[in-house]
């Protein structure tokens, strides 16, 4: 009693669209229609590249490409986020030991993962059974997570990375600078790299409004003795900013976007030919 409800057409068609899509993605995960591309990742100081990015991706025969910002959080609502996660950092580790086997594999394989990946399963035993079965050392893996899922995850969690930095594998923060972590807690956290998000790295330059907040970053992280990646760099005013400032490690357009496998296995062909000639 003493309730109103309200409830119009648009709300019901944004119902009907995520139920849509909610539906084409148990479909698309039953029918193995995920795929992964990389983003090589390269050091500041050599040009050398170190590393890529695994990043999910769901091309509809009819819906097109989908976009992760669409497609992710219906993933966590509906309960797919542990089966996707779970096939991703498999299909990465997977495709390392490939490139591996052709003596063409990068240092670093940096893997997306979501906290509710770790609830219900012992993700720390799930890594270590998945860099086993593919021959990898800890090193090679880094996991990423948000800032958000940083600050917000439990106990369990922050003790599940923990151990698996214990046994070697990298762990990132990714988005930084877009949560709201404190510097107390910064320090706490189990991490090994922080991330730059685009947003900061989009038009920097030296008095760009951003100039402030990413050196503040730099300067953060070095005290810290943590590695820095900047993330969407796209034009050189941004990478000579960072390249100023002793940024680590970029990632972007201007080196390359993500790429399928057949690309990113023709890269890392001419990359390491390139090396071996020099």
């Amino acid at each position: 009693p003493n309730h109103w409800r309200l409830y119009g057409r648009a709300m019901q068609e944004g119902l009907e669209r995520r139920m849509e899509l909610e539906n084409e993605l148990r479909r698309a995960v039953q029918q193995g229609a995920l795929s992964l591309d990389y983003q090589p990742q390269y050091d500041l100081a050599s040009g050398d590249m170190i590393g890529c990015e695994a990043l999910l991706r769901w091309r509809h025969p009819e819906l097109g490409f989908v976009s992760p910002a669409d497609f992710i959080p219906v993933a966590e609502a509906s309960g797919l986020i542990g089966e996707i996660g779970a096939w991703v950092l498999d299909e990465a580790c997977r495709q390392w030991r490939a490139w591996a086997d052709r003596g063409i594999a990068p240092p670093r394989m940096a893997v997306n993962v979501s906290q509710r990946q770790f609830s219900g399963c012992d993700i720390a035993e799930r890594v270590e059974r998945i860099l086993t079965r593919y021959r990898i050392d800890a090193g090679t893996l880094e996991l990423e997570l948000t800032e958000s899922c940083m600050m917000e995850a439990h106990g369990n969690v922050l003790e599940a990375l923990a151990s698996l930095r214990r046994r070697g594998v990298r762990v990132a923060m990714d988005d930084f600078g877009t949560g709201y972590s404190s510097l107390a807690a910064l320090t706490q956290l189990p991490i090994d790299t922080l991330k730059i998000d685009r947003s900061f790295v989009t038009g920097l330059q030296t008095d760009s409004p951003n100039e402030k907040v990413v050196s503040a970053i730099l300067t953060l992280a070095r005290g810290l003795r943590l590695e820095i990646v900047a993330e969407g760099v796209e034009t050189a005013d941004e990478l000579a900013f960072l390249r100023e400032h002793a940024c680590d490690i970029v990632q972007g357009y201007l080196f390359s976007k993500p790429l399928p496998v057949r690309a990113m296995t023709a890269l890392l062909g001419s990359e390491y030919g390139r090396r071996s000639a020099a």
